[in-house]
């Protein structure tokens, strides 16, 4: 009697991403929903995505989307928040780990997108692809991660450990540093552009990249180009 073959590993890897919740805990019907969503999501935009396309995917009845979330927008703007805050809180760790040392802190809020861009690449995609969606429009109480680094350059300023100028501006340059590199190494690994848009609803195989953290001390250096650029030697 034969042995049954056991499922690739891409297989089994591909199979826990699916399961990872945004806000659900992982391995749960809602877990399945989010995920689905966010690979949609940042495939193809939300407005393109239906609720029974992320059903299918997630392997779930349609109706289980609504006891949840009032509407597909409702659901996308959770995912977007959630993420959102997720961000705020490790950048805001890595500014208050580096102390009064400005440099420091640039390395840590580097450290902290490039691995956040490597631990979960759908997230990050979606968080990037959508910034401009959900990150204009006002919402109280929501965490602003880009806010603690506009703050932190104004202070590198007061302090006397940045030049002078406009602090928003410096802290867009930079953080394109980072998300242009993540958009450039997705896009030159999928056959049709940034964002990744499969041709099946069901597991799309995400081809691999470079992990961001490879290229780690050009970002850094780059960061502090566009801040501070006396401190480059």
């Amino acid at each position: 009697m034969s042995t049954p073959s056991k499922p690739a590993p891409e297989a089994d890897a591909m199979l826990d991403a699916d399961n990872r919740g945004v806000i659900a805990a992982d391995g749960t019907p809602m877990a399945r929903i989010e995920r689905a969503a966010l690979v949609l999501f940042a495939a193809s935009g939300i407005d393109a995505v239906t609720t029974r396309a992320i059903a299918a995917r997630a392997g779930v009845a349609e109706g289980s989307i609504y006891r949840h979330y009032p509407s597909k927008e409702a659901l996308s703007r959770a995912l977007f928040d959630a993420i959102h805050g997720r961000l705020y809180e490790l950048v805001e760790d890595a500014i208050t780990g580096a102390g009064d040392d400005f440099e420091a802190a640039v390395a840590h809020v580097v450290a902290v997108y490039c691995e956040a861009a490597d631990r979960d690449r759908t997230l990050f995609e979606y968080h990037l692809t959508h910034m401009f969606r959900f990150g204009r429009i006002e919402s109280p109480g929501r965490p602003d991660p880009t806010a603690l680094i506009v703050k932190r350059i104004h202070q590198a300023m007061a302090d006397g450990d940045c030049p002078r100028g406009d602090p928003e501006l410096k802290a867009a340059a930079a953080l394109g540093v980072v998300l242009q590199p993540a958009a450039t190494a997705w896009r030159a690994v999928s056959p049709s552009g940034f964002p990744n848009r499969p041709a099946r609803w069901r597991a799309p195989r995400w081809p691999p990249c470079a992990p961001l953290k490879a290229i780690f001390p050009d970002i850094r250096q780059s960061w502090l180009a566009l801040i501070h650029p006396g401190a480059i030697p």
